[in-house]
């Protein structure tokens, strides 16, 4: 799936979500990667098949939600890609949710971000936000995911009454939920908007150090004329 771009009006990329959150502390990441290591696993490695297989199943997932098809039993279905499809069927089965917006760009022009929401979807009457995860755990990010995600609806005039996030990891046996209020999802917002002003903050920072640097070169300049030097 090619990556998503977020363009403003005037044309400017504007940067995604899961870039802005990446200046959070990721504890559960070293963990990880320390008992990867442990077991002789690369790094790269593991990231890179974890990532693809979040990518695939969401593909298969919005592929479901578009035409309908999403056949377990498809015989051309990679073995880890299986189970995670099954527990979204399970999950789905359980719900029936009535689809609004799947894999759906979103942008704050004027916060200057945007993001994919996975799944707006009516539940039992309540429009909801659903996030589907293929990781093995669930963590502080993903919910700040969410709020920014929330934050991108209501900019849009799209008010949902709470959001989910749906688990669907290899490995477990049944898939797993969390609910987050609409009032958490708010208070999350507030520190995704720090993280935006350091974001932008830190793009800016080396044109204003260059035109600092500017700056001072010319004031040594100026000085060094009035002193004959």
């Amino acid at each position: 799936m090619p990556t998503q771009l977020y363009l403003s009006l005037s044309g400017r990329v504007l940067p995604s979500v899961t870039q802005v959150l990446r200046l959070l502390a990721r504890p559960g990441l070293v963990e990880w990667a320390y008992q990867l290591g442990l077991r002789r696993i690369p790094l790269h490695q593991a990231v890179e098949e974890s990532s693809q297989i979040g990518t695939d199943v969401h593909a298969l997932i919005a592929r479901f939600f578009q035409d309908g098809q999403g056949n377990a039993d498809d015989p051309d279905l990679r073995p880890e890609l299986l189970h995670p499809l099954e527990l979204f069927l399970s999950w789905y089965v359980d719900y029936s949710p009535a689809p609004v917006y799947v894999e759906a760009p979103f942008i704050d022009a004027e916060l200057g971000f945007g993001g994919t929401v996975d799944l707006v979807a009516s539940i039992s009457g309540s429009l909801e936000l659903i996030d589907f995860k293929t990781s093995a755990s669930i963590h502080d990010e993903h919910l700040y995911q969410l709020a920014a995600y929330d934050h991108l609806l209501a900019a849009h005039g799209i008010d949902v009454s709470r959001a989910r996030i749906v688990q669907l990891s290899r490995h477990l046996d049944r898939y797993r939920e969390q609910i987050v209020s609409k009032s958490e999802l708010r208070l999350r917002f507030q520190v995704v908007a720090h993280l935006l002003h350091i974001h932008h903050l830190l793009q800016r920072f080396p044109d204003e150090l260059k035109n600092q640097e500017h700056l001072q070169e010319q004031e040594r300049g100026e000085l060094g004329a009035g002193t004959g030097q």
